[in-house]
């Protein structure tokens, strides 16, 4: 004869709080994720668009495979404005920066704004962040297919598109005749 043992599983082994608590702590997780999704899709889809000078970089990561590190000239001009603010303004981690566009719709640094001053601003603006000694406006990176470095290399502009609060994104590199690099001719 077989003698049936109890045997507990995972899930039996759990308090019915305690899964309550697993499955809202999932949902946040996945409300949260979707949320962040959502609003990167609205700056693509309803964003305004400017293209921000960028300086030289290394276009090549040995672990990641190609992509290209960029440094948009305007977080060169953000970090020498705060130099110039004295030690008290380089411990900012984060602000405003307000830019002109001009007629070829390429952005330059204006100044930099306070939170309490941005509904008075006419003019748009960019969020920044503090990362290390860098002062960025959207991710540094932009990847591009494997052997495709030196054509991209020749990127003099980065097309941002950014909301009404600042937040942006990087979309596209443009060359020094303003012309989108798509990629180069198969």
């Amino acid at each position: 004869m077989f003698h049936r043992t109890s045997r507990n599983t995972a899930a039996e082994k759990f308090h019915p709080y305690q899964k309550l608590i697993l499955w809202l702590g999932l949902l946040i997780i996945m409300v949260a994720g979707n949320w962040a999704i959502y609003q990167k899709e609205s700056i693509l889809s309803e964003g305004q668009s400017v293209l921000l000078p960028l300086l030289p970089r290394d276009p090549r990561s040995l672990l990641q495979g190609d992509y290209m590190q960029l440094r948009l000239q305007l977080s060169q001009d953000i970090a020498y404005q705060l130099k110039q603010g004295g030690e008290s303004a380089l411990q900012a981690e984060d602000g405003l920066v307000a830019i002109t566009i001009d007629e070829h719709n390429v952005g330059q640094f204006s100044a930099l704004v306070t939170k309490e001053h941005v509904e008075d601003l006419e003019q748009p603006f960019l969020r920044y962040r503090k990362r290390g000694d860098n002062y960025r406006i959207a991710s540094d990176a932009f990847f591009f297919e494997e052997g495709t470095g030196a054509f991209f290399a020749q990127a003099r502009y980065a097309e941002v598109k950014f909301n009404r609060h600042g937040d942006a994104l990087i979309t596209h590199l443009y060359d020094a005749d303003l012309k989108r690099l798509a990629g180069p001719a198969r």
